[in-house]
């Protein structure tokens, strides 16, 4: 009996130590970049690049938890919820776009910057990651502008849509709200997961303001909606079971604005709809309609930036984790090639962190600001740094450019005077 008793133990403990992936320890971040100078000064001047990520002892290590705590409860410096000042622009097809601004209570050493954040999958600036983020980075000086999607806020849709995967539209309206509000501040560009994806598609279609963009940042994103359309309805990993939570996420914003949306409308199967256990099945349902797409592969095509993504100019900081349970190692090629194909990318991958939990220290209790954020404030104020000492050293050299000029005048002038007969 002691034997069985014994076996059942080991057994025990040997599916605890499986489940919560406790044999896999914790470990830098693997870099993937192509050497260049401002590489190399990223490795010096971002700690957390070269320094092992540990994550929660207990059950950090399992990317299953990681992204469902991140979920429900977000980091928790997420408490400390920040208020902005919201605004609204008007488009052009009659949707309403809203986004809110925080300000901040002290200057950045690098001057007037503003990061313009564009939230992940049915997120809007009201979002517990969100809220963590805008507070570290204001302590630091930075302004931040939040882009609420489309619908996912109470307040109702003027047009009969909601937001996509892949428009971009919305997020470069709050851009020129921004800059027409503030023409002098520099930009820095960041994404979160379906958001990551936005302002990449945004970076790459060359949009006037990129020229005041110092960096674009992307977090925990797939890259490619059509090989991600796919591996969401497949059950390893229970990827499936997170697409049907996803699904009914939206099918609940498709309830809330249902009045605008369908009202007298006839186009699309309501009943295909709140049945729907897919976003496969919304989407063919409803977004295919309301897009005027011709099929699937069209409209997840479209949403991709993995096919713009190379038109991107400015340094990018790329971030996913490797047990990130919505996104399989397979997918991350892009990032891959894209940071080994020029000197001013980085990827960063991680061996933990699930679907941007990234969670940090402690037994079970784990820091209050995640690996994630501590990681991006750094890469910020690095580039900032860097944005400041290249200005710097363009207004010394139109300066001395300008004087070079006055200088080669006023001698041709004197030159010109020597020798003039005087009657």
């Amino acid at each position: 009996m002691e034997v069985f008793f014994g076996a059942a133990v080991l057994v025990l403990c040997y599916v605890f130590l499986r489940l919560l992936n406790l044999s896999n320890g914790p470990a830098p971040p693997t870099l993937y970049y192509r050497p260049s100078d401002l590489n190399e000064f990223l490795l010096q001047t971002v700690p957390l690049l070269t320094l092992r990520y540990t994550p929660p002892i207990l059950w950090g290590r399992n990317g299953h938890l990681q992204s469902i705590i991140h979920s429900l409860f977000g980091p928790s410096r997420s408490k400390e919820s920040r208020t902005g000042e919201c605004f609204s622009v008007q488009l052009e097809d009659g949707s309403t776009l809203t986004y809110t601004l925080y300000d901040t209570s002290k200057p950045h050493p690098a001057g007037d910057i503003t990061i313009v954040v564009c939230p992940g999958f049915g997120s809007s600036n009201r979002s517990k990651y969100i809220q963590a983020f805008v507070s570290l980075v204001s302590d630091h000086g930075y302004k931040v502008a939040v882009l609420d999607h489309l619908g996912t806020t109470d307040n109702p849709l003027t047009a009969r849509r909601i937001f996509t995967y892949g428009e971009t539209g919305e997020f470069g309206a709050m851009v020129d709200d921004v800059m027409r509000e503030n023409t002098t501040t520099r930009l820095i560009v960041v994404g979160f997961s379906m958001g990551a994806n936005i302002v990449c598609k945004y970076m790459a279609e060359g949009r006037p303001h990129n020229r005041r963009v110092i960096c674009c940042v992307s977090a925990g994103q797939g890259y490619d909606a059509v090989r991600g359309s796919n591996v969401l309805m497949e059950w390893t990993g229970f990827r499936r079971a997170y697409n049907f939570a996803m699904a009914q996420g939206l099918k609940t914003i498709l309830q809330r604005h249902s009045y605008v949306l369908f009202r007298g409308n006839s186009d699309f199967n309501l009943s295909a709809i709140q049945s729907a256990t897919s976003l496969q099945e919304i989407d063919l349902a409803y977004t295919l309609q309301a897009g005027g797409y011709s099929s699937l592969h069209s409209y997840y095509r479209h949403c991709s930036c993995k096919f713009t993504m190379h038109k991107i100019t400015v340094p990018t900081l790329l971030v996913n984790a490797l047990d990130d349970p919505l996104i399989p190692e397979d997918m991350l090629d892009v990032p891959y090639n894209y940071a080994m194909s020029r000197d001013n990318a980085m990827f960063v991958l991680t061996r933990h962190g699930g679907h941007l939990g990234f969670y940090s220290g402690g037994l079970i209790i784990p820091d209050s600001e995640t690996w994630l954020h501590r990681l991006l404030l750094q890469y910020l104020d690095a580039m900032s740094t860097l944005a400041l000492d290249q200005s710097k050293v363009k207004a010394s050299t139109d300066s001395l450019l300008s004087s070079s000029s006055a200088f080669e005048n006023l001698s041709l002038c004197a030159s010109s005077s020597v020798g003039t007969p005087v009657d």
